[in-house]
């Protein structure tokens, strides 16, 4: 018995022993023990006592062993202690709060509206009502990081679409534009896509495109043309019309080597092109012009009929320049004088009748200057009688029109070379 209560005694001093152990060292972690630790270069002692402090502080966590407490600027926090600790109990934030996008206050639970941010790429602006810290389902004991959050206003910009990529234009197969920057613009609510160029540089032709992936493979588009030269404008307009025929619309990936989007040719012959048709012809015609007497063209907004008529009548010159053609009467004005009444006399029969000279027109603010000759082989004089006696009845330096018509042939050449 005497043993028996020898032994009791002796655990029992070992426990005091144990608790008075602790008690030093916890007067250790006093805040005056352990600056004088520091001081005195026991870093490992003070090191240990520490360790020992949040190691018996740590087994107090709700989600211990996988989750302990250490200690940062803002105090305590809970830390994982084993490596699949924040896999079995994820940290994660759960908030309540007010939320805009864009402009608007956002209410549609059905969508989480970090993705219509995206869709419509579009600011979205938080304002935490409340907050708390979650480890996987269990509500963190150290609710620090969700306080600083209550009453937040947040701003959230969207992951942008992805950058935009190189295609090309093509109708029928014929490309009509050769290098379009498209980039997604945004994603509606329906799932159209919205794809444009307008963040393109150095281009005068904009495009935006609507489709869908899935469901209805409609594709719509527009199209808008700014400050064109004379063969954009021509380019775009053959473009249209390739479009109005219903051709077969494409954007062809340019790094890809393949086509992302292309539409089916239809066949419609009760198209009507004649507008279009009328469009391509005059501005083929200036870009003709243009051509030949090395000009660049700057169109008003609006071409008076004087110069429309001016551009068909200097094209119609290039296109038929040496080529033969036909004609029906022409008027030569002369001088009346000792030589143009001895010249009358060569009337009585047919001549080839040579038109010559030099010639300066101004277009859109650019001078055109040619030399032109125009030769008809078999010119015969009208009225002759009638004319040689108006000539008597004339003095010198008077003028008289007389008036030529073809006798066996009625064809003319017509030269033109321009002036630099």
């Amino acid at each position: 018995m005497t043993q028996h209560i020898d032994n009791k005694f002796e655990e029992l001093g070992d426990k005091l022993k144990c608790i008075d152990n602790k008690i030093i060292i916890y007067s250790q972690f006093s805040q005056e023990n352990l600056p004088t630790l520091v001081a005195e270069n026991k870093i490992e002692l003070a090191d240990s006592i520490l360790n020992n402090c949040f190691s018996d502080i740590s087994k107090k966590h709700v989600l211990y062993p996988d989750y302990g407490y250490t200690y940062t600027n803002d105090g305590l926090i809970s830390v994982p202690l084993t490596q699949d600790a924040e896999q079995k109990y994820p940290s994660s934030m759960n908030m309540r709060a007010d939320i805009e996008v864009g402009e608007n206050l956002y209410h549609n639970k059905n969508v989480d509206p970090f993705e219509y941010a995206y869709r419509h790429q579009k600011n979205m602006f938080v304002k935490v009502t409340d907050a708390t810290k979650m480890l996987g389902n269990v509500k963190d004991p150290v609710q620090k990081e969700a306080e600083k959050l209550r009453g937040q206003s947040l701003m959230v910009k969207p992951k942008e679409f992805p950058k935009a990529v190189p295609c090309s234009v093509v109708v029928d197969d014929v490309t009509y534009f050769e290098y379009i920057l498209f980039r997604t613009k945004e994603i509606l609510d329906d799932g159209t896509y919205v794809v444009s160029n307008k963040e393109q540089k150095n281009t005068h032709i904009y495009f935006e495109l609507r489709f869908k992936i899935k469901g209805d493979k409609r594709l719509d588009f527009t199209s808008n043309i700014i400050k064109p030269t004379c063969k954009e404008r021509l380019n775009y307009a053959k473009f249209i019309k390739a479009v109005q025929m219903k051709k077969g619309f494409g954007v062809y990936l340019l790094e890809q080597h393949q086509y992302a989007l292309k539409s089916q040719p239809e066949n419609d012959s009760d198209i009507d092109t004649s507008a279009i048709d009328a469009e391509i012809d005059f501005f083929a015609r200036i870009c003709l012009i243009e051509d030949y007497f090395s000009v660049r063209f700057k169109l008003p907004e609006k071409i008076e009929t004087e110069d429309s008529k001016l551009i068909y009548d200097i094209s119609n010159l290039i296109q038929n320049n040496k080529k033969t053609l036909s004609w029906e009467s022409r008027k030569l004005t002369i001088n009346v004088g000792v030589e143009s009444k001895d010249t009358m006399n060569k009337f009585t029969n047919p001549i080839s009748l040579i038109e010559e000279g030099n010639c300066c027109l101004e277009l859109f603010g650019e001078e055109l200057k040619y030399h032109y000759r125009r030769v008809f082989k078999s010119a015969m004089l009208t009225d002759f009688e009638r004319k040689c006696q108006m000539m008597n009845l004339l003095v010198d330096n008077e003028k008289l029109d007389l008036v030529f018509k073809p006798f066996k042939d009625n064809t003319f050449f017509e030269y033109i070379n321009k002036i630099d």
